[in-house]
């Protein structure tokens, strides 16, 4: 657990001190559970507001909260049966956003693999560095949450750097991953734009966790080149 101060124009034109929190988890109370499944229904809610359900690809009859309910909840059971990492941060002990990831795990990169395969069935001689590429270490991130705040007169929206301080906490905890990977929806460029800024590379319309390629972009960030 490790803990930040920042300052935030929030509190009608005066400036305020506050206290932000990063704790990992692995168990669920009840009421964690609830602040995790409100940030993310606010979260998602507030991202995708300007979109229809149609525009979202739901089923018929499906809302958005619906949606959105379903989709934390199949997370939380993952989390109850240790096979997704969940870190939270908190402000002055409120849940104000959470993280959730796989475990550090071995992923197969077919692109690089397929050309050494090539080289090798042709009887060239191929780089042993190329084979360590062909296999990494990757850490995918499933959800990253953090509820909208917004400026009570102009409406806009105020970024206090809580998405930023959960991607930094995956890197501090998984220090032997070689990159981390995740999907997000191509409509969302304003996510887009915010793992840009954190170093994260698109890969157009490739996907790390089997998410609809029509719909979702990859995004990864190299964090230690392989030897």
């Amino acid at each position: 657990m490790h803990a930040r101060s920042f300052f935030s124009k929030i509190n009608q034109g005066k400036t305020k001190s506050l206290q932000t929190t990063v704790e990992w988890y692995t168990e669920l109370t009840p009421l964690l559970e609830q602040q995790i499944i409100q940030t993310h229904v606010a979260s998602f809610l507030d991202l995708y507001r300007n979109y229809s359900e149609a525009q979202l690809g739901l089923n018929p009859g499906k809302t958005k909260e619906i949606w959105l309910t379903e989709m934390i909840q199949a997370e939380l059971n993952d989390i109850k049966a240790g096979n997704i990492l969940l870190a939270t941060v908190s402000i002055e002990n409120n849940v104000a956003g959470f993280i959730t990831c796989l475990p550090l795990a071995h992923r197969h990169n077919k692109v690089s693999s397929n050309q050494i395969v090539n080289l090798w069935q042709q009887n060239q001689p191929t780089d042993p560095t190329q084979w360590r590429e062909s296999i990494r270490k990757d850490v995918y991130i499933s959800l990253l949450a953090v509820k909208p705040f917004r400026n009570p007169h102009t409406g806009e929206k105020i970024q206090i750097g809580l998405g930023r301080q959960l991607i930094e906490s995956v890197e501090a905890k998984i220090t032997d991953a070689n990159a981390l990977t995740l999907d997000t929806r191509l409509i969302n460029t304003p996510g887009i734009a915010f793992y840009e800024k954190l170093g994260f590379s698109t890969s157009g319309q490739r996907t790390f966790g089997g998410s609809n390629p029509t719909h979702y972009t990859g995004c990864e960030k190299r964090l230690m080149k392989l030897i």
